[in-house]
């Protein structure tokens, strides 16, 4: 039976003789707002529960005026009478598509997960086929249970092993080459140790930790997903699998479900032979270097031994796209993209189920290119790191805009209908002179990385904006929002992060908000772009030198010094060593691309010299 064909999502089935003595206690309240879509036939339904006297209205008008037909009313209002939660919520609805029968049945379904998402109880023994309901399993799995008999210590052994590396975790998680860097059995052995590190928590309450699985479509993420799947759920943790989905939508809902912590298995902008698996602690935040310390000693203690009705759950998260799609449209506030034309470059990747949706519902006319995921073409001559093919496609549409994503899905960068590139720095310039005008630019401030175009830090000056700078990536920018409060940060490579909405960098997101722009302003992307001049920037790599010797060296510190003064304040110098290479990477901006790349040669030079091994 296909999900159209469905009559009753599983949380709303009649109840077994088993456990008809607890259906007589009335279900839980709902504590918070929730949003859930529904599709039946060619209807697609969006609710917003919110606690409330039981009013429902559709598309702006009362139930019974939308749906005159009383059986059609019943058959909407059925998840409520089912768990006696008649008159305690409101609902709000938008529904498109498909006749008055299959927009019901939409309605009713999208009432339905939305109340089930919300419920804040299970039974212990979750019914077979159902999903389990975030933070309140009562199975409890026990830390460190020793094998007994003779054979225990050899399966202790034969289940720990040891990494003998330096620290495994880089700038964003753990990556390399599948199959070989990153494996079936460092996918288990991480999963078993993210299981006793970020589920103490849960066992602390008695109750099972859950967590949500994801990600995007390079082949490798199949099996590397299921070794991680398979470590947490023999470790007694729930999984939501939430199949291939962008790396923020993963976060979004680690948040949104109230789960434990969340796994990423991508490799973001990195070919498809690579993957990598990275962590989302509670809340959908990333990890902090300590944990993932934690986490890498814990690899070495034996794993949680669990059995019976302890193991945790393996169970499809149906509806994870349909509710991030909810997610980012309401971050519009009800503002639409009506009579914009745009072209997605989605880098056949995980943006490709999602990102097209968002903007055609959100009202923009949409083409897309990279649209065609086979696991093994992701990042291929696409996506943000090859704008040829969305460049082109633009000018040949004559679109007002073109937006290119990676391989997860948390890039963005943008190019405007005459073809020209609009980088990270750009879209947080337009993000920021707009979020201040609103009232909406927190301490009005913007977080970006040293090595972000000195042109955006002087058009922040001019407008009255400070710029707080951080290290290079984005985990640094993240810390800096998160402890301060800030609301807008990113990086030149279209990493941007909008606190108020996501607790990472979202692409999708930041596309839809820099369509929007346009639409608020009514200036093209160019005339927007217009409101930060780019400085020259050339960049050196220098290789095969001591990475650890820039600081220390009075000769090249006194190079950079001569550089500064050549500048004479309109320009600045950047030495940056690599943090896994033997490599310094030297950065000059100028107001003329010759000074800059004569500058950089000849500090490239004086590096080479002083560094060499």
């Amino acid at each position: 039976m296909t999900e159209e064909q469905t009559v009753a999502p599983e949380s709303y089935t009649t109840e077994t003789p088993a456990s008809q003595a607890a259906a007589s206690t009335p279900r839980p309240a709902l504590t918070v707002p929730g949003s859930a879509v529904g599709r039946r036939k060619q209807a697609i339904a969006r609710v917003r529960l919110v606690p409330g006297s039981g009013s429902m209205t559709v598309n702006g008008r009362e139930l019974a005026e939308y749906f005159p037909n009383k059986l059609h009313q019943q058959l909407i209002t059925d998840p409520f009478t089912v768990l006696e939660l008649n008159g305690s919520y409101d609902v709000i609805a938008r529904i498109k598509g498909g006749g008055p029968s299959g927009q019901a049945g939409a309605l009713r379904l999208a009432i339905a997960r939305a109340q089930r998402d919300r419920r804040r109880a299970q039974p212990s023994d979750a019914q077979e086929g159902r999903l389990p309901q975030p933070r309140r399993s009562r199975h409890r799995a026990q830390e460190g249970r020793s094998q007994e008999g003779p054979q225990g210590s050899p399966v202790l052994e034969a289940l720990t092993r040891e990494y003998p590396m330096g620290r495994l975790f880089g700038t964003d998680g753990v990556r390399g080459l599948a199959g070989v860097d990153v494996t079936a059995d460092l996918a288990l052995d991480l999963a078993h140790a993210a299981a006793l590190v970020l589920g103490r928590s849960a066992r602390g309450e008695s109750r099972r930790a859950i967590a949500v699985v994801a990600r995007d479509p390079r082949v490798s993420g199949e099996f590397i997903a299921a070794a991680v799947a398979a470590g947490l759920a023999s470790a007694g943790v729930d999984v939501l699998d939430a199949g291939v989905i962008p790396t923020p939508a993963a976060a979004y809902l680690v948040a949104d479900t109230g789960a434990d912590f969340g796994v990423m298995v991508s490799a973001s902008h990195n070919p498809a032979p690579d993957n990598g698996i990275k962590f989302f602690a509670e809340g959908g935040r990333k990890l902090a270097d300590d944990i993932e310390d934690e986490i890498q000693e814990a690899m070495s203690r034996p794993p949680i031994a669990v059995t019976g009705r302890e193991v945790g759950r393996i169970r499809r998260f149906a509806d994870a796209e349909d509710r991030y799609l909810v997610h980012l449209l309401g971050t519009l506030e009800g503002l639409r993209l009506d009579g914009i034309d745009v072209v997605l470059d989605c880098a056949h990747g995980a943006a490709a189920g999602i990102s097209p949706d968002v903007f055609t519902d959100a009202g923009a006319k949409v083409t897309v290119i990279g649209n065609d995921p086979d696991g093994f073409n992701i990042n291929d001559g696409v996506g943000s790191t090859h704008l040829e093919p969305l460049i082109a496609k633009v000018r040949e549409t004559g679109a007002h805009l073109g937006i290119a994503h990676d391989g997860d899905a948390d890039r963005c960068l943008a190019v405007d209908a005459d073809g020209n590139v609009v980088d990270g720095d750009k879209i947080m310039a337009i993000l920021a002179l707009s979020m201040a005008s609103r009232g909406k630019l927190e301490r009005n401030t913007l977080v970006a990385t040293v090595m972000s175009n000195l042109g955006l830090k002087l058009a922040m000056a001019d407008n009255g904006i400070d710029v707080v700078e951080t290290g290079v990536g984005d985990r640094y920018v993240l810390e800096a929002i998160n402890e301060h409060g800030y609301s807008l940060g990113g990086e030149q490579s279209g990493h941007v992060i909008m606190s108020d909405y996501a607790t990472t960098g979202d692409g999708i997101l930041t596309g839809l908000h820099l369509a929007a722009e346009i639409v608020r302003s009514g200036k093209s992307l160019a005339e927007l772009a217009e409101c930060m001049t780019v400085y020259p920037q050339v960049l050196v790599n220098v290789r095969g030198v001591d990475r650890t010797g820039v600081a220390g060296d009075d000769v090249l510190q006194q190079a950079v010094h001569q550089a500064e003064l050549a500048l004479g304040g309109k320009g600045r110098v950047l030495l940056r060593p690599s943090g896994t290479e033997p490599v310094v990477r030297v950065m000059v901006e100028a107001e003329h691309e010759e000074q800059a790349q004569s500058l950089a040669d000849d500090l490239a030079a004086v590096v080479k010299e002083r560094l060499a091994v």
